[in-house]
């Protein structure tokens, strides 16, 4: 759950390097889904990304969380991955 977490910073950040004013994130981690919907922070390590999450997406002009199967989230899988040797 951390690493989907660092993950989704990442591609926020990135995404914001990049220039984008909308972005639509989905992840297989049903758990971070809800607490960034909800902007449920609480004091875990978890909680801790989460917050710098929702902290960092209010420089967008939309923003759109989505849960998917980790079947139809091939790449937010990898990016987890490749993330946890950053």
């Amino acid at each position: 759950m951390v690493e989907e977490a660092r993950s989704c910073l990442y591609a926020v950040k990135s995404a914001f390097e990049f220039s984008a004013h909308t972005i639509i994130l989905e992840g297989d981690c049903l758990f971070l889904i809800h607490r960034l919907k909800s902007s449920q922070v609480h004091d875990t390590f978890v909680g801790f990304y989460v917050r710098d999450i929702l902290s960092f997406v209010k420089k967008f002009e939309f923003v759109s969380w989505s849960f998917v199967k980790r079947d139809g989230s091939r790449m937010t899988h990898d990016l987890a991955i490749d993330n946890l040797f950053v």
